[in-house]
């Protein structure tokens, strides 16, 4: 007469089925934790590269002398390390007259990866 219910071995079975499952799910969170955590750094970084950015263009159309050329420094709001470059036609033949490239890259650290940010800015003010 066969009695009813499980084998050892089909719980052991079920047991390391479920395990590999859990394991799996485990896997899945740990990934959307890297992930958030990479989202805030992006986000922190593109910040500081926009607010770079509206600076520089201020400057730009501010109507002064435009400085030309790379500076690189540590921005003293964020921390981070930020550097900011102005062409325009007058360096650059590529940029149109009246006409301001700026590019601005953030990072960490100086070594990168950085975050890039460009932009043209058209006044007729400018060479």
């Amino acid at each position: 007469m066969a009695e009813a219910g499980f084998t050892l071995i089909e719980v052991l079975v079920a047991m390391v089925i479920l395990s590999v499952g859990l394991l799996g799910v485990e896997a899945l969170g740990i990934g959307a934790a890297r992930s958030v955590a990479k989202a805030e750094d992006q986000t922190r970084l593109a910040t500081a590269a926009t607010r770079a950015m509206e600076g520089r263009q201020r400057e730009v159309r501010g109507g002064g002398s435009i400085t030309t050329g790379e500076t690189c420094g540590t921005d003293a709001a964020s921390g981070l390390y930020l550097c900011s470059k102005v062409d325009t036609h007058l360096v650059n033949a590529a940029i149109p007259a009246h006409s301001a490239r700026i590019s601005v890259r953030v990072a960490e650290t100086s070594s990168g990866p950085f975050f890039t940010v460009s932009s043209y800015v058209f006044d007729p003010s400018l060479p």
